[in-house]
């Protein structure tokens, strides 16, 4: 058998290539195998993952993980702080003004202290005025009445009975209603007057008549 020399159409060509009359084996079919193999290793992935994630576990545990962490510390709800309505300043209160309660005196009626001290002075010049007004009071009860006497003026038009104290204004509103009772003041009001002016003659009343008493003597 005569043998030639090699050259290119006797070496193997590689996978897909042609050489002359040399043809690589169709591997076709194996392309397919790797497709099918390869869609198959997908779906396989694929749906453990899904299992994974649908298992009671959860992903890689961590689920199962924050449940436990859920349940074993409640979580307290945020409760809004209720919100306190707006303090608004109090307006500046002007204090009231107040005056200071007087306190009433108590009304003070005429009364009759058949003790007390009482003085008949003629502040005109009718002679016998004075002795006719003690008259009068000693008979009204007044039995306290000091000797009468004239009283250092004598132009007085109007009789006015003084007293030294308030306690004895009492005593001289019941003076004066003795003397309005009867004699030339019959019926006539009084006026009654407190003063210290005839403080030192021994007297808690003194009445200095005047010409309203006298111009009646007679």
């Amino acid at each position: 058998m005569q043998r030639f020399p090699k050259d290119r159409f006797d070496v193997r060509p590689r996978r897909g290539e042609r050489v002359g009359v040399h043809r690589s084996a169709n591997r076709s079919h194996r392309g397919w195998i790797t497709v099918v193999v390869s869609v198959a290793a997908i779906a396989v992935i694929v749906g453990a993952g899904f299992l994974v994630v649908r298992s009671p576990g959860g992903l890689f545990g961590l689920r199962g993980a924050h449940d436990s962490a859920s349940q074993a510390t409640p979580v307290t709800p945020h409760t809004p702080a209720s919100s306190a309505p707006a303090r608004t300043s109090a307006p500046a209160s002007t204090a009231p003004q107040t005056t200071a309660p007087t306190t009433s005196t108590p009304a003070v009626g005429p009364t009759v202290d058949p003790n007390t001290r009482l003085i008949v002075l003629n502040g005109t010049t009718v002679p016998g005025a004075a002795a006719s007004a003690t008259t009068v009071l000693e008979n009204g009860g007044w039995v306290g009445v000091l000797r009468p006497t004239n009283a250092s003026t004598q132009n007085a038009q109007g009789t006015v009975i003084y007293y030294t104290g308030a306690e004895d204004k009492g005593a001289a509103l019941g003076v004066a209603q003795t003397l309005s009772r009867s004699g030339p003041l019959a019926g006539r009001q009084i006026p009654v007057q407190e003063s210290g002016a005839f403080a030192g003659n021994g007297a808690a009343i003194t009445i200095v008549l005047g010409l309203d008493y006298a111009g009646g003597v007679g």
